[in-house]
């Protein structure tokens, strides 16, 4: 299990963020969103940075309807 910051984002700015402990960037994605979702942002939509604590390596999601 690893350390995730999970940010969800609208624009470029952070407008929540939640630390996550979970197997994936996907998977913890998954623990705070509770709806659908895909890889990639959504032009006009809040999305998803998800950054691995100790590689730095990040993810981006966006919630599908």
């Amino acid at each position: 299990m690893t350390n995730f910051k999970v940010e969800e984002m609208e624009g470029d700015s952070a407008v929540r963020e939640i630390s996550v402990v979970a197997l994936s960037r996907v998977h913890a994605v998954m623990k705070t969103v509770n709806r659908p979702i895909k890889a990639g942002r959504e032009q006009g939509k809040r999305w998803i940075r998800v950054t691995q604590n100790t590689s730095g390596l990040t993810g981006v999601f966006h919630v599908t309807d």
